[in-house]
C-alpha cells in the first residue's frame, strides 16, 4: 500500500487503520496464537523520519512515509505483547528483466550492498521473516545490507537443497 505522491491516505492513514483493525481481529480470534502478529512494512532506503531533513527529491512523500514508519513503530511498542513490526528498507530493487541487461548488471555490482538488491533476494528475506517459526531478534528497521546478506544466504541454501 502506498504511492509516490504525498497522499496521506494510502501512505499513512490507511496502513495505520489496517494495523488497528488487524490487531483487533488478532486479539479477538478464538484460535490461540503461538507468536505475535508480524507486520512487515516494505519501505525504502530513501524514506526519512527526520522531518527537518533537507531533501532534493520527493521531499514531502519521503517525509510522510517516514512519519508512517514512526507511527508504525510506536504502535508496535504500545502492543509489544501481540504485535511485531519489521520495516525492510531496500535500495533499488532489481527485477529479473532488468538484471538481464549488461548495463543493469554493472550498476547492480556497483550499487550492491547499500543501494541495490535483486527482487528474489528481497523476496527470500521477507518470506522467511513472515514464515519463520522463531521470533526475529531485531524488530524495526532492516537495512539493505542485512536484506541482501540474508536473502543471498537463503537462496544459496535453497540451491544446495535442490542440487
Amino acid at each position: 500500500m502506498g504511492t509516490n505522491d504525498p497522499s496521506p491516505g494510502p501512505n499513512k492513514d490507511w496502513p495505520l487503520a489496517f494495523q488497528t483493525a488487524m490487531l483487533q481481529a488478532w486479539k479477538s480470534s478464538s484460535t490461540p496464537h503461538a507468536r505475535r502478529f508480524r507486520c512487515v512494512l516494505l519501505s525504502g532506503r530513501f524514506v526519512v523520519q527526520d522531518q527537518n531533513a533537507s531533501l532534493w527529491f520527493l521531499s514531502e512523500t519521503r517525509k510522510l512515509k517516514g512519519r508512517y514508519e514512526i507511527a508504525a513503530l510506536s504502535f508496535a511498542a504500545q502492543h509489544k505483547d501481540t504485535w511485531a513490526t519489521y520495516i525492510p528498507k531496500p535500495g533499488g530493487v532489481i527485477t529479473p528483466n532488468v538484471a538481464s541487461s549488461w548495463w543493469a548488471r554493472s550498476i547492480l555490482s556497483t550499487l550492491a550492498g547499500s543501494w541495490g538488491i535483486k527482487s528474489d533476494e528481497l523476496a527470500a528475506f521477507v518470506t522467511e521473516l513472515i514464515a519463520a517459526e522463531v521470533e526475529e531478534e531485531e524488530e524495526g528497521m532492516i537495512s539493505n545490507e542485512r536484506l541482501l546478506a540474508r536473502g543471498r544466504a537463503l537462496l544459496m541454501e535453497k540451491q544446495k537443497k535442490t542440487s
